[in-house]
């Protein structure tokens, strides 16, 4: 609870960051890629590896990206 608050101090985001060229799609694989991560099976992991699931509306927000 505090961890996705902010509230706790020792606490930090992980970030995946892709490379995407300027005017053009990210690669097929790469977008199902992190559809995938972003999924409910893909939140399963991260839980599973002892890491914090992302907010559903942080969910939603790059998944909109994605399309």
């Amino acid at each position: 609870e505090n961890v996705l608050s902010g509230s706790y101090p020792l606490s930090r985001t992980l970030y995946i960051y892709v490379a995407k060229e300027p005017n053009k799609p990210l690669p097929a694989v790469t977008t199902e890629f992190l559809k995938y991560i972003l999924s409910k099976a893909g939140q399963e992991i991260v839980i599973k590896d002892g890491f914090l699931p992302l907010p559903a509306k942080v969910v939603e927000k790059e998944l909109a990206k994605l399309k």
